[in-house]
């Protein structure tokens, strides 16, 4: 009984730790970027520019948005490197955590084979003139290692979920970055004049 709840806890674990892995690409953002290219799709996307790098300002230190606002605002001459400066950062925000679901998959099924053997080796020793239900010591071992297939499976999924939203969040961004730099360049030739 005790090899069961060890591997459901394990695999329980496994899953949670591999699901925050999910979260963190997720919440990279403050703002959703594509909602947020959308906006600025079209003519009117150089009259707003002006009111989203308003939205960015505002958001929470430290954020994508808040960074990117304050390069794109910054002298013109270093906006180039501060605009990098601000796409590494959401890269490595994005890569948070990034290994957690390998390992948790690892962990959950190394622990469900250590566990099943565990509960095979109990099984097995017997007192003299008894015999062990070897097909009842069978399924137990094997009851053990689905637990901890299940948690590795709910990792390697999340892994999976988590590479495809890092590839949307990185093209999202990147067409955002590009639009809010087209669209302020629109409109700082237009203040400038012929």
């Amino acid at each position: 009984m005790l090899p069961m709840v060890l591997a459901t806890i394990v695999a329980v674990i496994s899953a949670v730790a591999s699901l925050r892995r999910i979260l963190f690409v997720i919440h990279a953002t403050t703002l959703e970027p594509s909602l947020v290219l959308e906006r600025l799709r079209g003519e009117r996307g150089s009259a707003q520019v002006k009111a989203v790098l308003a939205l960015f300002a505002v958001q929470p230190e430290g954020s994508f948005e808040r960074e990117l606002s304050d390069a794109l605002s910054g002298p013109q001459t270093a906006r180039p490197i501060l605009v990098a400066q601000a796409e590494t950062e959401f890269g490595w925000t994005l890569r948070r955590w990034d290994r957690v679901p390998r390992v948790c998959a690892s962990i959950s099924s190394s622990c469900a084979f250590l566990l099943a053997s565990m509960v095979l080796r109990s099984g097995l020793t017997f007192a003299e003139g008894t015999y062990p239900n070897f097909n009842g010591l069978v399924f137990r071992a094997m009851g053990v290692v689905v637990l901890g297939l299940a948690g590795t499976s709910a990792a390697i999924a999340a892994q999976r979920i988590a590479t495809a939203l890092v590839r949307q969040r990185r093209a999202a961004v990147t067409a955002l970055v590009d639009r809010l730099e087209e669209c302020l360049e629109a409109s700082e030739t237009a203040e400038i004049g012929p």
